[in-house]
């Protein structure tokens, strides 16, 4: 266990900004989502007591009993040395935000000569709580069945009881340098850019080269978790909720996934007494669900994370495909197809029309949008995506 004599601190957004118990900070309110958040003067829920001091006491007890004890392993410095839990002088516990479903804390554990820090992922509201337990099983799937480092690993998860109610948790991987992004119409060339919330140097825009590598690298992750077998893929994911984070160091960018809410089918398979050529068309018309609802999904942002509907530029649709079909490329062999699944895929699309493209699109939009706004927001760009998505696969096929 960590220190009986480890000091705990706790801060509230930023590092600097310390909520000390007893103070007015402490007895505040904690807003249940991002949006009583982003607007405070909002009708608050009457049924929410839940205060800031009540959730960095059930974190705290939550750190010290169950998460750290049982992660010696992930304090190792480098090989042949170990930092333990009982080594751990101070604590630092700082709020970092209030999503949707989760109120995420950035946990840095600091000793005579380490430091080392963690996501606490914090759910009170019964549809955190459920999503939670989901999401904890979903990265462990991903983590046992491929072998990239894009998504968090988990440490430790479980619950505290307090008289403000349940609090559901899991420690995970933090990744430092790694920060939130969202769609911006203030960019000073007249269209949307990719605003970075860089808390340590602030906001900047990136620039077009980096924006082409951020699409590019976001359709290569969700690809590469995509089962073509199975059909199971990373669903839920939205850039409004923060899902992906972005690290922009000596000229190279790279991203993360830092929330997996759901890996499962859209569709099932169909049955193995069919015929391989169904099958074989069963796999290549999923694939082509997946990689269309790809397309118009990573063009969507809300500004800040929580105003108005926002649209990424055309010249994200390239680097989408690409990176889609760098992916696809990488791939293992399908065992039923005559040829690699990029190649079968390509020639799938080939034999498609622009209209066939609309209309299994159209559909798709329908179905995957459960908010009517969303799909309303989606179809107002309909037809210059279809465009310029076709216009992208010219260039790879």
């Amino acid at each position: 266990m960590i220190r009986s004599a480890a000091d705990f601190e706790y801060y509230l957004y930023h590092e600097d900004s310390l909520v000390e118990k007893g103070s007015p900070a402490w007895e505040k309110i904690l807003p249940l989502t991002r949006r009583q958040a982003a607007f405070p003067n909002s009708t608050p829920d009457s049924h929410n007591r839940v205060t800031l001091g009540d959730y960095f006491q059930a974190a705290g007890r939550f750190l010290k009993e169950s998460a750290i004890p049982r992660i010696p392993h992930a304090f190792s410095r480098k090989p042949g040395e170990t930092t333990r839990p009982a080594n751990v002088r101070t604590v630092r516990i700082c709020l970092k935000k209030h999503g949707e479903f989760y109120h995420p804390a950035k946990i840095t554990l600091l000793g005579d000569r380490f430091s080392e820090s963690f996501v606490l992922n914090v759910a009170l509201s019964e549809a955190g709580n459920r999503i939670l337990n989901r999401e904890v099983q979903s990265i462990e799937r991903l983590q046992s069945l491929h072998p990239f480092s894009f998504v968090p690993r988990v440490y430790g998860t479980g619950s505290v009881s307090t008289k403000a109610g349940v609090f559901s948790m899991f420690l995970g991987e933090w990744f430092e340098g790694y920060h939130e992004f969202h769609l911006s119409s203030e960019s000073k060339k007249d269209r949307v850019g990719v605003n970075v919330w860089d808390e340590t140097h602030g906001a900047y825009l990136l620039s077009d080269r980096m924006t082409e590598a951020l699409y590019r690298q976001i359709a290569h992750i969700l690809t590469s978790y995509y089962d073509p077998i199975t059909f199971e893929e990373i669903r839920s994911w939205h850039h409004a909720s923060g899902d992906f984070v972005v690290k922009v160091e000596n000229g190279s960018l790279s991203i993360r996934l830092i929330s997996v809410r759901d890996y499962r089918a859209m569709l099932q398979p169909r049955p193995e007494e069919h015929e391989t050529e169904a099958s074989v068309e069963n796999i290549l018309q999923v694939l082509l669900f997946f990689f269309l609802n790809l397309s118009y999904r990573i063009r969507m942002d809300r500004i800040s994370g929580t105003g108005e509907w926002i649209w990424a530029d055309g010249e994200c649709v390239g680097p989408t495909v690409e990176g889609f079909f760098n992916a696809l490329d990488e791939k293992d062999p399908v065992p039923i197809l005559p040829a690699p699944l990029v190649d079968c895929f390509k020639a799938y699309l080939g034999s498609l029309t622009e209209k066939d493209v609309f209309e299994i699109l159209a559909a798709l939009v329908g179905r995957r949008s459960q908010i009517n706004e969303e799909a309303a927001f989606v179809l107002r760009h309909f037809d210059t995506h279809v465009g310029q998505l076709m216009a992208a696969l010219k260039n790879r096929l």
